[in-house]
């Protein structure tokens, strides 16, 4: 007859119990739950010690088998107090990963085992490969190549996680940026006085605090502006003019391309 839905059944070969409220010893729980009478001899039993928030002990425990434990009694895990005869009963789950329920249960460090602990398949890739495979990855030439060994190597992840990888990938594999190149490297006719001056000028940034894209050029265009602006001008008819408000005098702001007819008017001007 097929079972109750509400029964009890658990099959599986790694089984995580957590006895609330039990305030038997370590070693004593785990000699009750070796004299159980397994239909199966387990291999591995590791039982640990949790004090929760409100002072009460909680033992948490391991068992793995050779093989699938099959069992349809709630009651089969409960174990006694040799002092008190109080049976202390626990809540069962299957444990599909052995190696984190053990490291769980022993965060604490508080813990005795009796066996060989078995890692499972998934557990065996995380400590014997994965460290190899993103190592190989991370020494490879580029984004392409470390995804292309992730894939062979773990493509659990890579199917599952291919979108963090992909990211995190971005940033190791992150190209340094390009040395600026200035879209004008020369100009004619530059006077040579103006050379000088901006070569003791202006490439120290501790000598231009205040104004450190800026040239002042005074009494200069009120001589001959055709002949100085033809150096910053890609384009006679752009203009690009406004009023600093930082300086007093009326000056034109210059950013590039200016009006050629501004004439003798003005005393200097302001280049960014």
């Amino acid at each position: 007859m097929p079972r109750a839905p509400s029964s009890f059944f658990i099959n599986a070969k790694n089984i995580f119990l957590t006895y609330p409220r039990c305030v038997l010893p370590k070693q004593q729980a785990l000699d009750a739950i070796r004299n159980l009478q397994f239909p199966i001899s387990p291999i591995y039993i590791r039982v640990a010690k949790e004090t929760h928030e409100d002072g009460s002990p909680h033992l948490h425990c391991l068992i793995q088998f050779e093989g699938k434990f099959r069992t349809e009694s709630a009651r089969f895990f409960d174990i006694k107090s040799p002092i008190s005869n109080s049976m202390f009963h626990p809540n069962v789950q299957g444990a599909r990963n052995s190696s984190a329920v053990r490291d769980y249960i022993s965060k604490y460090g508080d813990f005795v085992e009796w066996g060989e602990f078995r890692p499972d398949g998934r557990s065996r890739f995380s400590s014997d490969k994965a460290d190899e495979v993103y190592a190989a990855a991370l020494a490879g030439q580029d984004k392409g190549m470390a995804l292309n060994i992730i894939k062979r190597g773990d493509p659990r992840s890579f199917i599952i996680h291919y979108d963090k990888l992909s990211s995190n990938l971005d940033r190791i594999f992150q190209k340094p940026p390009e040395p600026y190149v200035a879209r004008f490297q020369q100009f004619e006719r530059v006077p040579s006085s103006l050379t000088h001056w901006a070569d003791a000028n202006v490439t120290g940034p501790s000598n231009r605090p205040h104004r450190p894209m800026s040239i002042i050029i005074r009494l200069i265009l009120s001589f001959d502006p055709h002949y100085l602006l033809d150096f910053s001008i890609s384009n006679p008819l752009q203009l690009i003019l406004s009023f600093d408000s930082r300086v007093e005098d009326e000056h034109p702001h210059l950013a590039g391309a200016v009006d050629r007819n501004l004439g003798s008017i003005l005393d200097f001007a302001v280049v960014d």
